[in-house]
């Protein structure tokens, strides 16, 4: 609501997450707050109101504002693939670079502002930007 109130169009922003799981989440808070939306796919991109999308449908694609949801530890990297690599170190790590990569393009989408949000702990893949001190 902050960005519209700023004078940012709603099409000009998406709220992105690692998997579509959390879509019902994020739409029912846009609803509740009387903000219009509507999901984003690969094959439908140009929809009314703020996008409501994955990650990996923002490829090739910028937004005035971007919000990722849900980037907490329990969240990104995809744990329902980190166990299927988790037993090939090789494997795991270069699971690993291409979530990192995947956060990295998702918030490079952002022209303007980006916002990251998690619940409980933060995905440790964010270490690197975060002041825990």
């Amino acid at each position: 609501q902050k960005w519209i109130d700023q004078g940012v169009s709603p099409e000009d922003i998406v709220v992105a997450s690692r998997s579509r799981r959390l879509h019902p989440s994020i739409t029912s808070s846009l609803e509740l707050s009387g903000i219009p939306h509507s999901i984003r796919t690969i094959a439908v991109l140009d929809n009314p109101g703020v996008q409501v999308s994955t990650m990996h449908t923002l490829k090739g694609h910028e937004f005035r504002c971007v919000a990722l949801f849900g980037v907490g530890d329990d969240q990104v990297p995809a744990p329902w693939l980190l166990e299927e690599y988790a037993h090939n170190e090789e494997n795991l790590s270069q699971f690993l670079d291409r979530e990192c990569s995947l956060l990295y393009m998702a918030a490079t989408r952002a022209r303007d502002d980006l916002w990251v949000g998690w619940a409980g702990e933060p995905s440790n893949l964010l270490d690197p930007v975060l002041d825990k001190d």
